[in-house]
């Protein structure tokens, strides 16, 4: 890895674990910093219920508010938290 790399954050969503999967293998890897952006409601677990509720935000251009979880959030709270205005949600 390039010595001169600073500042890393693998930030990721993940619904069924897959994506949970990669970015742990990412942050292993690169390391930095890790967060797991979370909706503030949950969404359902099974596959067709989530395509439903899916459909249901794209149809009313509803944003579900985020929420974040990490193993440091003040290194890079002022970034999250900027990007996380942006999308509506706040840190947890």
């Amino acid at each position: 890895m390039d010595s001169k790399i600073k500042n890393i954050l693998v930030a990721y969503f993940s619904h069924s674990g897959n994506t949970r999967e990669i970015a742990g293998q990412i942050y292993e890897c690169a390391g930095g910093d890790i967060f797991e952006i979370v909706t503030v409601d949950p969404y359902p677990v099974d596959y067709n219920a989530v395509v439903n509720v899916a459909k249901q935000e794209q149809k009313n251009d509803y944003r579900q508010g985020l929420a974040i979880r990490g193993s440091s959030v003040n290194k890079a709270q002022n970034s999250v938290s900027e990007w996380l205005r942006k999308l509506g949600g706040s840190l947890c």
